[in-house]
């Protein structure tokens, strides 16, 4: 029985010796475990390229080949040991390598702690104005600038349990087209909000909590604006994020003579090409029913509107520069806002915007992905502050 197994054994072994380096271990994606496969793929050469020159130098002759098979299985079950160990070291590299992101996130969650992003940039918008009735004088509109502002601060008092607060501030300035002017030349809107979120989040799973926020429009006439809603997010590894949300809004001019209230929707997939790469799709609506006590000449008209937007962001941290911990971003965003006026008809505005900004993230580190998922969340609505609100 002995015999045979050894006998098997060192023939098990043979096909070794002509092994080509298509069977050398794969990367594992990291350096340093590429370097160690490496060493370990010239060890296994080494280590059976010896063997087989023993096996070459033996005399194959009824009374030596006991001794020859016996020598195989000798020198095979050490190198197969040391080649073992060096597999156990680059396994334990491996998930060190892989473990060592999931480590951090579990230190950020573990420890009570503090997050903050602030950003800025500016906006440029072109718009058009058409209506299916007479009186509005359609065609482009003009075009605005817009810079804007964003701040957050995030607090985890344990756990899971996030709270975070948060303020945005959107100017927008148009300069009217030729041959338009409004009623005081030039517009300005400015658009703002304070707000918080409260949510639960798991950096490896996903997000889900509630979101609320008080702020203004000032066209001229302020207007107070309220809303409240929840959102969720779900984190697909190092590839994507999906989200989204829903919420209410109120929107009060004029103390009570003009009400809008509404919901809002919003979804976005965020897809990490690379670890300082994000490339963000979204989409959002809202919907706004008007009721006012305005003095109008017989009944007020009833007012309803709807305002959806499709965009998109591209997202990329500046690793090598300001600490790895800024990025910059640029996109695209097309808008429309349409109001069906009873009596009269449908007055729509159409909205194409490019913005570019820089933002800075303050405690987290690491890839983009693991920032978007350990510190603050946007809280900004696009199309009750990105976008300027031409529905008063």
């Amino acid at each position: 029985m002995l015999y045979w197994h050894t006998h098997s054994l060192n023939w098990q072994l043979l096909p070794n010796c002509f092994r080509s380096s298509a069977n050398s271990p794969a990367s594992s994606g990291s350096a340093t475990v590429s370097a160690v496969a490496q060493k370990t793929t010239m060890a296994k050469k080494s280590h059976f390229s010896k063997l087989c020159s023993a096996r070459a130098e033996l005399p194959i002759f009824p009374s030596t080949f006991g001794y020859a098979r016996t020598f195989g299985f000798n020198a095979g079950v050490k190198t197969m040991n040391k080649f073992t160990s060096l597999l156990a070291g680059v396994a334990a590299l491996a998930l060190s390598a892989g473990a060592s992101e999931a480590a951090d996130l579990e230190r950020i969650v573990a420890d009570p702690t503090y997050a903050a992003t602030i950003s800025g940039g500016v906006q440029f918008t072109w718009s058009d104005i058409s209506a299916d009735f007479d009186g509005p004088d359609t065609g482009e509109l003009g075009d605005w600038t817009s810079p804007f502002g964003e701040a957050a601060v995030l607090w985890r008092p344990s756990g899971n349990f996030n709270v975070q607060s948060d303020f945005a501030f959107h100017s927008h300035r148009l300069d009217f087209a030729d041959g338009k002017n409004g009623p005081d030349g030039n517009i300005a809107i400015d658009q703002w909000h304070a707000g918080g979120v409260a949510f639960w989040r798991d950096p490896t799973m996903g997000l889900f909590g509630i979101d609320g926020a008080t702020g203004g429009i000032d066209i001229g006439h302020a207007g107070d604006v309220l809303r409240v809603g929840g959102r969720a997010e779900w984190f697909l590894g190092d590839m994507a994020t999906i989200g989204g949300g829903v919420g209410y809004h109120n929107l009060d001019f004029g103390s009570g003579k003009i009400d809008i209230d509404g919901v809002n929707v919003n979804a976005f997939v965020n897809f990490y090409a690379t670890e300082d790469l994000a490339i963000k799709v979204e989409f959002d609506y809202a919907s706004l029913d008007f009721s006012s006590t305005n003095n109008c000449e017989g009944p007020c008209p009833d007012v309803d509107g709807d305002m959806w937007a499709v965009g998109g962001e591209v997202e990329y941290l500046l690793r090598d520069m300001f600490g790895g911990s800024s990025s910059l971003f640029v996109g695209g965003r097309y808008a429309e806002q349409e109001f069906d006026i009873s009596g009269d008809g449908t007055l729509t505005f159409e909205h194409a915007q490019v913005f570019v900004g820089f933002r800075s993230y303050f405690v987290t580190g690491g890839s983009l992905a693991n920032h978007h998922r350990t510190n603050t969340l946007d809280n900004t609505n696009t199309l009750l502050e990105k976008v300027p609100f031409l529905a008063y």
